[in-house]
């Protein structure tokens, strides 16, 4: 206990490479004393992992994550959370670490064992669908990421309805991707909707209007300071303005 409170101590300050070494500590001790209890291993290991990927110790990081994969299958729990959670954070470090080629199956794995804890719109997966949707926009595999992003839609509209922030959160991430990836009238099309529907749920000035808005004024930036539509200032005036 005397470790683990050292651990937390330097992690809540921030330092997490003295975290990762203290932390290191809590696993060696807990080790030593785990006996029948491996969940105690299991938790000192993913506090170990998550302060190497913080301290951008990416390789430390994955062969943390992957022990305590190893450890979990090894119960035949395939359907455990924190099996889940293990694969998430071992996603997170490739995705850190920019090997998107290695983290999407793992955030595919990772939201497979959600949903089947979950069910298939837990909020959950709503983080892990995100990059995941960003990893394979960074391969170029761009009609994949438009089927997680439409998935990210649905789950977001079933758990928090069309207005509630949370849903507009969605709505507005989903438009910037598609803002990012040159579907400009898709982009607009759903960032209007959003704002349409705030405003008759709310009021003209609410200030939930502001993330549609500017995420609306970016996509209109973006398109036109494109370079390959050159025609964008005649033709359409309000984007213009």
């Amino acid at each position: 206990m005397d470790a683990y409170t050292e651990f937390r101590q330097l992690f809540d300050a921030g330092d997490y490479q003295a975290a990762a070494d203290a932390a290191r500590r809590v696993v060696e001790l807990t080790e030593a004393a785990a006996g029948d209890e491996p969940e105690n291993l299991q938790a000192a290991l993913m506090n170990l992992a998550y302060s190497q990927r913080l301290a951008e110790d990416y390789l430390g990081a994955e062969a943390s994550y992957l022990r305590v994969i190893e450890l979990v299958e090894a119960k035949g729990r395939p359907t455990d959370p924190r099996l889940a959670r293990a694969y998430a954070g071992l996603a997170n470090t490739y995705y850190a670490a920019r090997r998107h080629d290695i983290a999407v199956p793992a955030f595919e794995t990772a939201v497979g064992i959600t949903r089947r804890n979950e069910g298939l719109f837990s909020e959950e997966q709503l983080p892990m669908l995100e990059r995941l949707a960003e990893s394979l926009t960074e391969l170029g595999r761009l009609e994949d990421a438009q089927r997680v992003q439409s998935y990210r839609l649905r789950v977001g509209e079933k758990r928090y309805g069309t207005v509630d922030e949370r849903g507009i959160a969605v709505r507005v991430s989903v438009g910037r991707w598609y803002s990012r990836i040159r579907a400009y009238d898709p982009a607009r099309r759903m960032l209007k909707e959003a704002l349409e529907e705030l405003e008759r749920a709310r009021a003209p000035a609410d200030i939930g209007l502001v993330a549609p808005l500017t995420a609306l004024a970016e996509c209109n930036r973006r398109q036109l300071l494109n370079p390959l539509d050159p025609q964008v200032y005649g033709a359409d005036a309000e984007r213009f303005a």
